[in-house]
């Protein structure tokens, strides 16, 4: 109930704090220039009322914010009021940085006397209205910084800045690629104006160059204010460790992978058109290209650049594990937009041998050769640089192929594959039938024999991709199945039972049904305990009332047993077992066999610490831009 109450407070403060700005705003420029078109009683009719209306709700809420955080150390520490921080201090920040722009574009504009109307920020504003929202927003980020600095001050022993902390680092992001974002847009501005220089000066140029050179230099300082600030806050292990830095690295590296790779693709098939003679001139290629040349170096560079990032982060994981699994995540984002692109380029070239095969007068052919090369070209180096190498990582036969095999990722990686070219396979036998069928009922269809002949090839294309990644999933599945029947048979399990309990014999039956080939032995306490080295015993399995009854020898040689024990906890005598009197006896026997299972597999067990939702946040987001990564680069070649 406090955390809505909460989201309510800081929610409202933060609406009715706009809504007094930018009335503030309107209304100071209302005297300042005083518009002859505008009517000025309906503007400072409309400011006052949302400085009256807007300052008791700010004030009125604001005070019970402030009452709650002197006196409340949950408050003071609450993800809400450090989000309500660091948003108001983006917002204010980035439309300072936006007028800004609309400042040194309106200096631009008038020395190379271009007009003001084509300013890409805010071309009706005026110098003096950029300027009152550029002061009027800054004053209210100093304000408000002011608090957020006090509030980094410790006021209590007790106090937990982690809320502050994430949200500090996730404005760092935010804000370094807020600056990434323009400076890219500038930067392919003043790109094109120079690719354009040759043709002569043009005047849509010319402004594009203006608006570019303006982003840029404001954009490219700031950004690089900020990537040395989040380079020198890696030494502090909670940001190097942590899941915004990871997310935000995969992010920027996958989206300029895939502006790089689909601008290159495009760029490849225009140039096959140009040799096809599909475009008459060198003159007609630059012109129809010059947009996506400039976003593509641009692209290529950052590339880099974030490639090297995310080396960074490889090499600060905490172990050889978190770093191969970090590996892996980009290198099957990557092999399956690789292994999506070559399918895309097979399917063109099919569609080819169609047309020759049937002789169909296809007037876009030099389009699709085109295409398929250009497909083929990005896609088969992309596919097979990346899945080459976790391919031979799988086929070892050791912990890294083993951990390969297992991992989630791959999982998700082969059975999406398997899902989409079932339904591919299904959806495109249904267009065949279809088809034929309504030839059959008398309803003449057009191009018959050639859609019939490309949905042949296209059913076999999708059917061999199937087939492909449905034989490494069964090669998974038996190599996997191995090496657990190996760890199993090498990770011995002794049972001990007082003579009074025939326990022994229902755990041998849920070995037998779970995992046969775990070697089980079974003692009695009455029988004298096995002779160091005599069989090696990985893991012990007893009841606690058995261990607490046993003999001094039993218990002396228990306590030197260097393996893995397990205790069932079931009640005996006088002892009852807190939280688990409710579990039936067999469950509490199955759960200690999946438990032993565990142990024998060298898998963590299940009270061991599972991944967080910031962790499943990355994986969705990271998911999301494979989507756009996948569909892009085929949908922008079959347009």
């Amino acid at each position: 109930m406090r955390t809505v109450r909460r989201i309510y407070f800081y929610l409202v403060t933060f609406i009715s704090l706009q809504v007094v700005l930018w009335g503030s705003i309107n209304l100071l420029y209302s005297f300042i220039r005083n518009d002859p078109n505008t009517d000025f009683n309906d503007v400072l009719a409309q400011g006052l009322a949302q400085i009256v209306v807007g300052l008791p709700i700010f004030f009125f809420h604001w005070y019970f914010i402030r009452k709650d955080a002197a006196t409340q150390l949950e408050e003071r520490d609450s993800y809400i009021r450090a989000l309500f921080f660091y948003a108001l201090r983006l917002t204010s920040l980035v439309i300072v940085i936006i007028h800004t722009y609309s400042v040194v574009q309106n200096l631009l504009f008038n020395l190379i006397q271009i007009p003001l109307g084509q300013r890409f920020f805010f071309p009706t504003n005026d110098f003096a209205k950029n300027l009152i929202t550029i002061a009027a927003n800054l004053l209210i980020w100093y304000l408000f910084e002011r608090i957020l600095r006090k509030n980094w001050q410790p006021k209590d022993a007790q106090q937990d800045f982690t809320a502050l902390k994430q949200f500090r680092l996730l404005f760092n992001y935010l804000w370094s690629s807020f600056h990434l974002l323009f400076w890219v847009i500038g930067l392919t501005n003043i790109l094109l104006y120079i690719i354009a220089i040759p043709r002569g000066f043009n005047q849509q140029f010319i402004v594009e160059f203006a608006n570019g050179l303006s982003m840029v230099l404001i954009s490219a300082p700031f950004w690089i204010l900020a990537e040395r600030k989040i380079n020198e806050s890696l030494t502090d292990p909670e940001h190097n460790q942590s899941l915004i830095r990871k997310i935000f690295t995969y992010l920027s590296l996958l989206i300029f992978i895939g502006i790089a790779l689909v601008t290159l693709g495009t760029v490849l098939r225009e140039l096959g058109l140009l040799l096809f003679r599909d475009i008459d001139t060198w003159a007609d290629f630059i012109r129809r290209n010059q947009q996506l040349m400039a976003i593509s170096l641009i692209a290529f560079f950052l590339w880099f650049y974030f490639q090297l990032k995310i080396k960074q982060v490889f090499a600060s994981a905490r172990d050889d594990e978190e770093r191969a699994s970090l590996k892996r995540i980009i290198s099957y984002i990557l092999s399956l937009a690789g292994t999506a692109t070559t399918y895309s380029g097979v399917w063109f070239v099919f569609q080819l041998l169609t047309i020759l095969i049937t002789s169909t007068n296809r007037t876009q052919w030099r389009s699709d050769l085109s295409t398929a090369i250009a497909l083929l070209v990005i896609g088969i180096p992309l596919w097979l640089y990346y899945w080459l190498p976790v391919q031979r990582e799988t086929n070892q036969a050791n912990e890294v192929g083993d951990d390969n095999r297992r991992s989630i990722i791959r999982k998700i990686y082969l059975y999406l594959i398997v899902f989409a070219t079932v339904i591919g396979v299904m959806a495109l036998a249904a267009a065949l039938v279809y088809r034929n069928l309504n030839q059959f009922f008398g309803n003449p269809q057009t191009d018959l024999v050639y859609e019939n002949i490309n949905n042949i090839f296209r059913i076999l294309i999708t059917s061999a991709w199937l087939w492909l990644h449905l034989k490494q999933l069964r090669r998974d599945g038996q190599l996997a199945n191995q090496v657990i029947q190996n760890r199993h048979k090498s990770f011995p399990v002794l049972i001990l039972e007082n003579e009074t309990d025939s326990i022994a014999q229902q755990w041998v039956e849920l070995f037998k049904k779970h995992a046969p080939f775990i070697p089980i032995q079974t003692l009695n306490f009455n029988d004298q305990p096995i002779v160091e080295g005599e069989n090696q015993v990985a893991l012990l399995l007893m009841t606690a009332a058995d261990y607490h009854q046993s003999s001094p020898v039993w218990r002396g040689w228990i306590e030197s047993f260097s393996g893995k024990i397990i205790l069932l906890p079931l009640d005996y005598d006088h002892v009852h077992w807190s939280g688990v009197e409710t579990q039936q006896r067999h469950k509490l026997m199955e759960l200690a066999v999946k438990q032993t299972i565990q142990f024998a597999e060298t898998e963590k067990t299940s009270t061991t610490h599972r991944n967080s939702i910031w962790a499943v946040l990355g994986y969705v987001l990271i998911g999301l831009i494979l989507i756009w990564l996948v569909f892009g680069v085929g949908l922008s070649f079959i347009r």
